[in-house]
Formats: C-alpha cells, structure tokens, sequence
C-alpha cells in the first residue's frame, strides 16, 4: 500500500528549492534587460547621424498583379507636402492620403510598393531654375514645355469637341425619336430642351442644348476664335442668338414655369392618391388647373397643355363625394358631419378654382355633391341630429356654390386656398429632375419619402415657393 501523506520536512525542502529558482530566474531576466539596453544603446550610437536630418517620403512605387505581370503607378507627393496624386499610364488624377497608405501594403490583395523614396527635408532646392539653369538649356526647356503644352491643349480640345459633337447629335435624335411629341398627360419627362422640342421651336432647342453642353465639357475657359467656330459649326450655328430670339427665349421660359408649376401640383395629386388622402388630391387637381389655366394660349401653342386635368378633377371629386355617402349610410349622419363639411368645402372650393366659363366640365360632381348635400340634410333632421353649426354651415356653403362668382357675402368660414403654383426660373432645374423622379416613383407604386415625412415629396408653398428661394432640400434627392 502506497503512503500518500506529505511531511511537513518535504514541504519544506520543496518551498527552498523553489525560491532557489525564482532567484536564478530574475537574475537572469534582469541580465537580459541590461543585455537589452546595452544593444539600444549602440544601435542609437550606430545610427546618431541619421537623426540629424529629417527625410520625407516623396513617392511610393506600386506594382499590381502576379510576379512577371501586372500595373504599375506612382503616388507621388505635390511640391507643397500638402497633397498626393496618383500616376498611372495617361491618368493623373488627385488622391486621399489615405488610400497611399491602403494601396502601398501588402498582404490585403495583389498591390503592394516595392520602392520608397525619401528626400532630405532641409536640402530640398529652393532657389529659382534660373539661378541653376544655363540661360541655353532653360530656353530650350521653356521652348519645349511650351510646346508640350500646345499638344496637350490640342489634344484636349479635340476630345472635348468630339464629345460636344456626339452628345448634342444623341440629344437632338433623341428629341427626333419621340412617337408623339404634343402628348403631355403620360409624361415623366419635364426637361426644358423637350418643351422646347414640343414647341417646335428648333433654333432655341439647339441654342439651350448647345450652351449647357459647352459649359458642362468647356466650362468657363476662354475659347480661342479658332475653337469657338468650330464648336459653333457642331451647334448648328446656335451657339449665339439675336436680340429677337433672346425676348422668345425668356417668354418660353416664363411659359414652362407655368408647365413645370402644373406638373408640381399633378404630380402632388399623385402622391396624394397613393397616401389615400382624397380631398388634398381634389385640392392639388384644382391647383394644377389654376396653374395652368394662367398660360392656356402659351401652353397650349407650346403643345404641353394636359387636357386631362379637368376629367381627372371631375373622377376625383365624384370619388370624394362617394366615399362619404357611403360613410353616412355605414355610421349614421352624426357621427360624420365634420367629415362631411370638410369634403364639402373641398368640393365648393374646387368649384370655384374651375370657374363659370369651365363650370359644365364638372357639372356632374356639382350635380351629385348639391343632391347629396340635401339629402344628408334630410337625414340629419330626420333623424333629430340636426348638427347645430354644421348643419349651418353646410346650408350656407350650398347656397354660397349656387349663387358662385356673383355671390354678395362671405361664408362665416373661408374655404381651404387654392393658389397658382409659381416655379422660379433659377429653380426650374432643379424641380425638373426632381419631378421626373417622384413621377416615375409614384408610377412605379412606390411613395417616396423625404425627410421622414411621408408628404413631403414635392412640397411648393403656392405664391410664396420662391419669396424663400426655395428650400430646395425638401425635395426628393436627385
């Protein structure tokens, strides 16, 4: 039988031998860190001149691929310190200095720098050429930069002419495509070169287009004559216009505000529909049509007059009217009468917006709305819910929307405003992309939505859109 107990003698002996080892230990830990010093110590001295000068790196040689194949560039630091640009083949293009550093190591993918440049900081030149320079050689240097940079000119103007060229004739064949270019009511497109294709008005379709292409490709350098007449050329001669068709110009844009303010409404209607809010589309089709309306002859001439408008208002408001017969018959005449006024005043008020002369294009939701309205009257007395002022009110607006126009006193309540949508030119653009996204949105079956708010799409404030300069971030983003 095998005695497992420990004497205390053995504790003992264990304990001494163990401190003997934790003394050899830290002997040796602390020889290895004089070791260790002693070697920083002359490394440093090794290397004390190299410390007396700065040395900056200026460029990173990298290479892409596999070993036998591959890409090369440079990243190469501008002569400020305050900036990288990348070299590769033709292409100099301005980088993050981030992406030196991601790009140059190894080990994340096939690029990798396989050569650092450093430059001494305190002997970089910074004498003029001149001082260095034989006047001999710096003549020929100068003669030949000065040519470099006629070539580059050259070749550059060439490029661009070519693309000026070739998106202006896509452009116009694009216009030239168009199956049907006086039918406005299904379209999602609402650029001003089209209004101007639909007015057939050729000269200034070819001015506009040319003079935005030219600043796109040229921006705002100064075109030598030479350039000038050969853009002009691939213009159809357009790039200049006279006095004459500069007056016709500002008329046609004062005319698409008006086109573009109508779409904003219709395109409102929309949105409206798909949030199944039926009086504010009621409200935004008479908006539309109010809009419209102020530049009938213009629009119409300019064939972007949406014929649909009045029809649509008509279906709109028969809809509303429906819909709250059919809530009165479920609950009962009291529990809807504020319902009931508010459709009304929608009702009354899109009346109003159409006007004595367009009055017969919704004689039918007048018709359904005035038979209605007396109706739920009879219900409600009928019933003993006599509603007190709404009742009132409900009788006043049926009398005020017989007597219209020539009407000698004002309802105790103002009716909801229906105003003329006002675009400003300097922000027709802009609501011009905007509204062809929203369009093709709601088109689509899907809502946009801005800023968490699900009504925001294309909000214009009617007269006062512009007093503001428009907050053009309400907007769907573009």
């Amino acid at each position: 039988m095998v005695n497992n107990t420990v004497s205390e003698a053995d504790v003992e002996t264990a304990i001494r031998v163990m401190g003997t080892l934790k003394g050899q230990v830290e002997r040796e830990i602390k020889d290895l860190e004089t070791k260790l010093s002693a070697l920083h110590e002359q490394t440093d001295a090794k290397f004390a001149h190299l410390s007396e000068e700065a040395y900056t790196l200026f460029a990173v040689l990298v290479h892409d691929g596999m070993a036998g194949s591959g890409h090369y560039w440079a990243y190469i630091l501008n002569e400020n310190g305050d900036g990288w640009a990348k070299y590769s083949d033709t292409e100099v293009t301005t980088v993050h200095e981030e992406e030196v550093w991601q790009r140059s190591v190894g080990g994340q993918n096939n690029a990798s720098a396989y050569c650092l440049m450093y430059r001494r900081s305190q002997h970089i030149i910074t004498e003029p050429l001149d001082a260095i320079i034989p006047a001999t050689i710096r003549a020929e240097i100068e003669a030949d930069n000065a040519n470099l940079r006629e070539e580059v000119k050259a070749w550059d103007d060439t490029q661009k002419l070519e693309r000026f060229r070739r998106e202006f004739n896509r452009t116009l064949d694009e216009m030239e495509g168009e199956k049907n270019p006086g039918a406005a009511e299904d379209d999602s497109s609402y650029g001003f070169e089209k209004f101007l294709h639909r007015a057939n008005e050729p000269h200034l379709l070819h001015h506009v287009v040319a003079t935005d292409l030219a600043f796109r490709i040229f921006g705002d350098e100064n075109l030598d004559n030479k350039l000038k007449t050969k853009l002009d050329a691939e213009a159809k001669h357009s790039l200049t216009i006279d006095g004459q068709s500069e007056q016709t110009l500002a008329s046609f844009q004062s005319v698409y505000c008006a086109y573009l303010g109508t779409s904003v409404a219709y395109v409102e209607h929309l949105e409206a529909q798909q949030r199944g809010d039926p009086e504010q589309a009621v409200l935004k089709l008479a908006s539309a049509f109010i809009t419209q309306k102020s530049r009938e002859k213009e629009i119409r001439s300019a064939q972007c007059w949406r014929a649909d408008i009045v029809e649509k208002l008509q279906e709109e408001m028969i809809k509303l009217i429906q819909l709250h017969q059919n809530v009165v018959h479920q609950q009962g005449p009291r529990a809807v009468i504020p319902r009931i006024i508010s459709a009304s005043r929608v009702i009354c008020v899109a009346n109003k917006s159409v006007g004595s002369k367009e009055l017969s294009a919704v004689a039918a939701p007048r018709q359904q709305w005035s038979a209605f309205a007396r109706e739920f009257l009879t219900m409600c007395r009928g019933t003993g819910s006599d509603g007190g002022e709404h009742v009132s009110e409900l009788e006043e607006l049926m009398r005020w929307d017989a007597e219209g126009e020539h009407a000698q006193w004002r309802l105790s309540n103002p009716l909801p405003v229906v105003e003329e949508v006002k675009i400003d030119w300097g922000l027709a653009k802009d609501f011009a992309t905007r509204l062809q996204e929203q369009h093709l949105t709601l088109l689509g079956g899907r809502q946009y939505h801005s800023g968490g708010n699900p009504s925001s799409g294309l909000t214009v404030r009617p007269e006062s859109a512009q007093r503001d300069a428009m907050d053009v971030d309400s907007l769907p983003p573009g």
